[in-house]
């Protein structure tokens, strides 16, 4: 039995916050330079050059802090991560129940990863984290799953298209085609009172749950079969690289 480390949990998405941040750093650092011209000809217009050197040494400075704390899809890669991490602690028990667990994989085709992909005796699932504010509220309306304001449409894809691609690299090697529940671990938004909605064969329900369900449903696999399966994804799916 396949016993993989927790280690690699929250891997993609801060490989993906690290990827921002460096993205066009030239321009950065371009535009932090610009600022602090700026501020130095606005301030020492309107009150005095030293006061326009003081301006200019804290306009870049402002901008990595607006950066790191502020900029909303920075804040919500960090948000991923630690998600991510918050439900690998709560898989973790899985391990001592027969179940392989397997952290930030690496999905060919897809292009994209599987946070999450647990194989055990009640079946294979791909659990991707969410992390909201507790004021996003997450609900059914007008036949469609809204995430606050927004359709859930694009969350949804994107944990169904990794379901598709670990049952195809399984299917390959199994000779069979093996069913992948996606399910979606969510942190911090408000889903209604029984914690769990479903919507395009996702399931979506508060993280400390998604254990628990996991083991509920009806098993589908013998220990031989998970073993076989654990290896194969162990193989055929690498963990993203470590940054």
């Amino acid at each position: 039995m396949i016993n993989s480390s927790m280690v690699g949990a929250g891997l993609s998405f801060k490989n993906r916050y690290r990827e921002s941040q460096d993205t066009g750093w030239g321009g950065r650092l371009a535009l932090r330079a610009l600022l602090g011209v700026a501020a130095f000809v606005l301030v020492s217009l309107v009150w005095h050059w030293h006061a326009g050197l003081v301006a200019a040494g804290i306009a870049a400075p402002g901008d990595m802090v607006y950066r790191r704390c502020l900029d909303l899809p920075v804040i919500a890669r960090r948000r991923g991560a630690a998600g991510e991490r918050a439900t690998a602690r709560m898989l973790r028990p899985l391990l001592r129940r027969g179940y392989v667990v397997l952290q930030d994989r690496v999905l060919p085709h897809a292009g994209g990863g599987a946070g999450h992909l647990v194989i055990g005796p009640t079946g294979v699932y791909v659990v991707d984290s969410r992390k909201w504010p507790w004021d996003v509220r997450i609900a059914g309306s007008r036949g469609r799953l809204w995430i606050g304001r927004n359709p859930a449409d694009q969350e949804v894809r994107a944990v169904a298209s990794a379901a598709r691609a670990v049952s195809d690299v399984l299917w390959s090697v199994a000779g069979r085609r093996v069913k992948v529940v996606p399910l979606v671990a969510v942190h911090g938004a408000r889903l209604p009172r029984w914690g769990a909605l479903r919507a395009s064969g996702v399931v979506l329900m508060r993280a400390p749950r998604v254990r628990a369900w996991i083991t509920r449903q009806a098993v589908r696999l013998d220990t031989c079969q998970v073993s076989a399966l654990g290896a194969v994804a162990e193989r055929l799916l690498p963990p993203a690289a470590r940054g």
